[in-house]
């Protein structure tokens, strides 16, 4: 049988790929690439996912060819086949719908990184496959689907619309369920902070249990609440959650959306790149790279560079 070989995009146009994926419900994954502009305004799914540190050693068939990912990546591909609350067709997963080895190709495709995620109809972001401790963190997320109107502090609750107050709060089980989830892997990448800000509409998924972003955002208004009624010698965990990466991402996101002036074009990459130096990427140019699509600066983007090289041309 022939190799894979990618469908050539035309570097001068705003064109992608985009993945289907076979509802065949087989174990082995199946699907086509189809290119598409966007400009046409294409409805797809924008996955944010972590790479992990394994290789490229599990087969799928894509276009009819034997095609290698990683073994996250194909029970995300899983997941998302099977998943019934995604009404989307089409998928775009950068491992699969860039070629990664192809350096002119990422070239284009990393300039492009703000468009897929800000024209996405939902951004999906994959955390794995579910644990006994992540299902309790989910099913508890779940649940926080209304943001708390009042601080009652007479009363000693958090005041909800029509809801028992007592949901916005967590058993000790819970609470370190949710730390952990807080303080992921995922949330340590330096890609996702401009795939999250950039993104309209966010689903986050841990295996077959997802919610809405705004669900995070709620938990966020519950621990600001709390730390304001100094009450966390109550909660356990709440303050480590609070000053977690992923509280700090979901604040960030918030920001970003309330953004004026100036700043609605981005900030200079001379405050991003200080500001996110901690956070992680395989590629050390993604320190620069990965932050193009929430900055003001435009600049060439070329793998073919030492991290000397663009370091020095942005700092």
């Amino acid at each position: 049988m022939a190799s894979f070989q990618y469908p050539k995009l035309d570097h001068h146009a705003p064109t992608v790929r985009l993945l289907t994926i076979n509802h065949d419900n087989g174990r082995k994954i199946s699907g086509k690439l189809y290119r598409v502009s966007l400009d046409k305004q294409p409805s797809f799914v924008a996955i944010s996912y972590l790479w992990g540190n394994s290789t490229a050693d599990t087969e799928i068939t894509l276009n009819g060819k034997p095609f290698m990912v990683r073994n996250n990546v194909e029970r995300l591909l899983h997941e998302m086949r099977d998943q019934p609350k995604l009404k989307w067709r089409f998928f775009w997963i950068d491992s699969i719908c860039i070629n990664q080895h192809n350096f002119d190709e990422r070239n284009h495709q990393v300039k492009l990184m703000k468009q897929i995620y800000t024209k996405a109809a939902e951004v999906v972001i994959w955390l794995g496959p579910e644990t006994a401790q992540t299902d309790v963190a989910m099913d508890w997320i779940s649940r926080q689907d209304e943001e708390p109107q009042q601080v009652k502090v007479s009363d000693g609750f958090l005041g909800h619309r029509n809801q028992d107050a007592s949901r916005c709060f967590w058993q000790d089980q819970e609470g370190k369920a949710i730390l952990d989830f807080f303080q992921q892997k995922y949330w340590e990448r330096v890609w996702v902070i401009q795939e999250i800000m950039n993104a309209r509409n966010i689903r986050v998924f841990c295996g077959t249990k997802s919610f809405p972003w705004r669900n995070l955002e709620n938990v966020l208004s519950h621990l600001i609440a709390i730390r304001m009624l100094s009450w966390f010698g109550r909660y356990r965990y709440a303050l480590e959650v609070l000053h977690s990466r992923a509280a700090i991402i979901v604040e960030e996101k918030r920001r970003w959306e309330l953004r004026t002036g100036l700043e609605k074009d981005g900030l200079p990459l001379s405050i991003l790149i200080p500001r996110y130096s901690h956070l992680e990427s395989t590629n050390r140019l993604d320190k620069v790279y990965g932050l193009l699509g929430i900055s003001s600066d435009e600049i060439l983007v070329d793998y073919h560079q030492s991290p000397r090289q663009v370091f020095c041309e942005v700092l």
